[in-house]
């Protein structure tokens, strides 16, 4: 999706820039063994186990950051990443209207 090749269009319309209430919330978290993230208004859930390579680098296995190697917040990151793909899977590939201008999609 962050691909300037992808089709997402990178403008926000100026209806966008006006305070509102949103269309739709995701939640999600990460620990060290794993993410997950969810949307009740987008009507998805999804969870993931991190691979070995990851999980050997968080502080289950590291106690410090000696070597640059150590990977913590970025975990976070991950989960906001894959929350933000899927919310713009279901509003491009779904019929949900946006409220505020009543079109199909988003």
């Amino acid at each position: 999706m962050l691909d300037p090749a992808s089709d997402v269009d990178w403008e926000t319309p100026i209806a966008h820039l006006i305070p509102r209430m949103p269309s739709a919330m995701t939640v999600g978290n990460s620990c060290l063994t794993g993410a997950g993230g969810y949307s009740i208004s987008l009507g998805f859930w999804w969870h993931m186990a991190f691979p070995d390579d990851v999980f050997k680098r968080t502080l289950v296995y590291k106690k410090n950051n000696k070597d640059s190697q150590l990977v913590s917040i970025v975990l976070e990151f991950v989960t906001v990443i894959i929350n933000y793909c899927a919310a713009i899977h279901v509003l491009t590939s779904t019929n949900l209207v946006d409220p505020h201008t009543s079109k199909s999609g988003f």
